[in-house]
């Protein structure tokens, strides 16, 4: 699976890394993201590097260590899970109740803390 590294403001391709075919576990893309990142940092010295991945970028690690670094943030996805739900109640009861009603698709954000990170949580509910 590749890897795609972007230059944010233009948009414009940077590098594309090919990893193997089977799904790659968070440590191992974290850790390839913190070399990168590192080798960024050599040459952009003042530069803000924002890590913008779906959930496989995300593991605790990776963002401890973002979170530790200056000009170093990330916007990643978020595997849901029962503890997030929980903090998402009344949110996600509200869209399923709207959903229900008038069986139009629904779409609701959240935001809560899941301790140290501020998260914003997306729910959808719709007909496929």
């Amino acid at each position: 699976m590749p890897l795609h590294i972007y230059e944010g403001l233009s948009g414009k391709l940077i590098t594309t890394i090919l990893k193997p075919g089977r799904r790659s576990k968070q440590a191992e893309t974290g850790n390839l993201l913190i070399k990168i990142i590192k080798y960024l940092r050599q040459r952009w010295t003042k530069t803000t590097i924002i890590v913008h991945g779906d959930s496989h970028f995300t593991s605790g690690d990776l963002m401890d260590w973002c979170h530790d670094k200056e000009k170093v943030n990330f916007i990643t996805g978020l595997a849901g899970n029962a503890k997030l739900k929980g903090k998402a109640q009344v949110t996600i009861k509200s869209a399923e109740r709207e959903f229900g009603q008038y069986g139009k698709p629904v779409k609701r954000y959240h935001v809560c803390f899941y301790i140290p990170w501020l998260i914003f949580l997306k729910f959808e509910f719709m007909n496929y």
